[in-house]
């Protein structure tokens, strides 16, 4: 393979790593805000939130007590 050669798939591969970093990105993004939008939907419902995790809100009241 000519220098060329070389030169031309090492910037297609990192355009490659690029372009899969951006989609990931962006599937995160479409996550979080579906997770948003199910919550604003369960508040609009009159449903509580989902517990929190263990060590939640309620270490935190019971350190201020």
């Amino acid at each position: 393979m000519t220098t060329a050669g070389v030169v031309a798939k090492a910037k297609i591969e990192a355009l490659a790593e690029v372009r899969k970093a951006e989609i990931e990105a962006e599937t995160r993004r479409l996550e979080i805000t579906e997770d948003t939008r199910r919550e604003q939907m369960r508040l609009q419902a009159g449903q509580p939130s989902p517990e929190p995790a263990e060590g939640g809100l309620e270490a935190t009241w019971s350190n201020c007590t």
